[in-house]
């Protein structure tokens, strides 16, 4: 018939033995050498063989604090590491026990998160006290959500209204701080290091506690950060509320009169 497509597989889709899926044929794919006692047993199969990842994906994957991971973590360019967190992990903690904890030292920090917690502030400036003048730009994303429930102090609520105590608290007037609030759902920290390490760190978590499982993942790459930082820019050209008192428009000249 014309114009019919002609479904039909190649002789090697059912032949058993075109496709080894056994770990040894995968671990010598790979160049990973594999013992022979820890054969799984699986001779081959019908399907393409997925690639073993050697030495880049942290094997310990739970954890429950992030000094626990990152007193696991070697930072290092092509490093990437995956993780399940408990609801005890914070987010945010991870950054301060980097600098705490390893000597990590940022030359930029770009973090997105829906919403971040007092504590997460106070840590960043204890990073930013750390840092001294080495720190050359911290830039904060958050939700339009967060900003219409963080500009004011709520009712019946003890802790401060996080949007003007954000600004007291981090911005020293240097012109490292900058903050903009989006239609952002997304949960990830971009940083440089200042010897030149590009950095991106991922998860279903904002940097606050959740009480809920979370999966976490680092990973070192130059184009995935950059890459991310280019999508970051345009996020910050539109929606920046710093020093610019006429194109922030009244969301900037709210923020100035809730910090007072």
């Amino acid at each position: 018939m014309a114009g019919s497509m002609d479904f039909s597989l190649s002789s090697l889709a059912f032949n058993p033995s075109a496709v080894d899926f056994s770990l040894k044929a995968m671990a010598d794919k790979d160049g990973i050498d594999v013992a022979a006692k820890e054969s799984d047993g699986i001779d081959n199969e019908l399907y393409t063989r997925p690639r073993i990842y050697s030495n880049n994906v942290t094997r310990p994957v739970l954890y429950e604090h992030a000094a626990d991971m990152v007193d696991a973590m070697e930072l290092e360019d092509g490093m990437r590491a995956f993780a399940i967190v408990s609801g005890n992990f914070v987010f945010g903690d991870v950054l301060e026990a980097w600098v705490l904890e390893k000597g990590i030292r940022f030359k930029t920090l770009t973090i997105q998160t829906l919403s971040m917690s007092q504590e997460n502030i106070d840590s960043l400036r204890r990073i930013r006290n750390v840092h001294g003048d080495r720190l050359r730009r911290l830039r904060i994303a958050l939700s339009d959500y967060f900003y219409s429930h963080e500009r004011k102090v709520r009712e019946g609520r003890n802790t401060p209204a996080l949007v003007p105590y954000l600004y007291r608290t981090l911005d020293d007037g240097d012109g490292v701080l900058d903050v903009a609030y989006a239609s952002v759902h997304t949960k990830i920290i971009t940083f440089e290091t200042t010897d030149g390490l590009k950095c991106v760190v991922d998860g279903s978590a904002n940097l606050r506690s959740s009480r809920n499982l979370e999966q976490f993942r680092v990973e070192c790459d130059a184009e995935l950060f950059d890459w991310i930082e280019g999508f970051t820019d345009r996020i910050f050209d539109a929606y920046s509320t710093m020093g610019k008192s006429v194109r922030g428009g009244k969301l900037w000249q709210s923020v100035r009169q809730q910090a007072r």
